[in-house]
């Protein structure tokens, strides 16, 4: 991995109140998503904690939090995805997500949880704007999606974060260490390694 970010260890850092993060949608879903809490994985309990801690300090030193309009569709993606998996392993069958999305009673469930998860996300941060693409900027796209190893969606959070004057991205994805000219808050043990390997890492 190439790592062109400037990384920083979340556990090890005191928000301030002129800091102004962008939370990615996998924080958000440690915070936000019941089903998550529920787990006995160690590694996401102790992912969860962290996250939890940061944005606690975040809150309580009024450094601002922000989320983006994007994060809807990946969190109700992830979610569907995820009680699609716990129904199908409650009752012992294989039901594609497809079917499972036309199941009244699954489909209301995962609506509720999905807005239950939203309404939680918009009381702890404030959302920037989502930037539509025009058929001029799909170039530019291109470019970043071939210098920075990240997937599509994250090329769209990275683009809504410039054009939002925010720098700097709170996130247990690993990809964003190859984005230029952004400062990566983790907790991410293999993302703190090769940051540290690559002599990225900052306080």
């Amino acid at each position: 991995m190439k790592v062109a970010a400037s990384v920083v260890d979340l556990r090890a850092r005191a928000p301030v109140a002129a800091d102004r993060f962008l939370v990615d949608t996998n924080v958000w879903l440690d915070l936000a998503y019941p089903a998550l809490a529920n787990t006995t994985d160690k590694n996401i309990l102790a992912r969860i904690s962290a996250h939890s801690a940061f944005v606690k300090a975040c809150r309580e030193a009024s450094a601002q939090l922000f989320w983006c309009g994007l994060a809807f569709a990946e969190i109700a993606h992830v979610i569907e995805k995820t009680e699609r998996a716990l129904y199908c392993a409650m009752r012992g069958e294989d039901i594609k997500l497809k079917n499972f999305r036309h199941q009244k009673n699954s489909r209301l469930k995962t609506l509720g949880l999905v807005n239950l998860t939203w309404e939680t996300i918009a009381s702890l941060g404030v959302g920037i704007d989502t930037q539509a693409v025009a058929a001029d900027q799909v170039g530019e796209i291109r470019a970043d999606f071939a210098n920075c190893q990240i997937d599509g969606y994250d090329l769209l959070l990275v683009r809504s974060m410039r054009t939002a004057k925010l720098s700097s991205i709170v996130t247990d994805d690993s990809d964003y260490l190859t984005v230029p000219g952004i400062t990566v808050l983790t907790a991410n043990e293999f993302a703190l390694r090769e940051a540290a390997r690559a002599g990225r890492m900052i306080t």
